[in-house]
């Protein structure tokens, strides 16, 4: 019983060498709630204030034209504002 443990702990022990010499790992991903499932999140930096404020005027004018779906895009937009301090709550 005692070989058989032996050998198993080898074979882990030259797996686990292996390994140690690599940088990335892929992992597996998270179980996701069953909506958010499959779906990729899209990240967009914007280098400046003027930069992020033509693309609030943007999606703006695209919610006034008719798109009822862009309300997080502004959200998000605007809460980048306040925290970089570009605006106020007033604002």
């Amino acid at each position: 019983m005692y070989h058989s443990q032996k050998q198993t702990l080898e074979t882990y022990k030259l797996a686990i060498e292996g390994l140690q010499g690599a940088k990335e790992f892929v992992s597996t991903p998270k179980k996701t709630r069953k909506g958010l499932k499959n779906k990729m999140v899209h990240v967009t930096y914007y280098p400046s204030v003027k930069d992020l404020c033509t693309k609030l005027a943007e999606l703006q004018a695209a919610k006034e034209a008719g798109n009822t779906g862009l309300d997080n895009n502004i959200n998000l937009i605007l809460d980048e504002l306040l925290k970089i301090e570009a605006i106020n709550k007033n604002d």
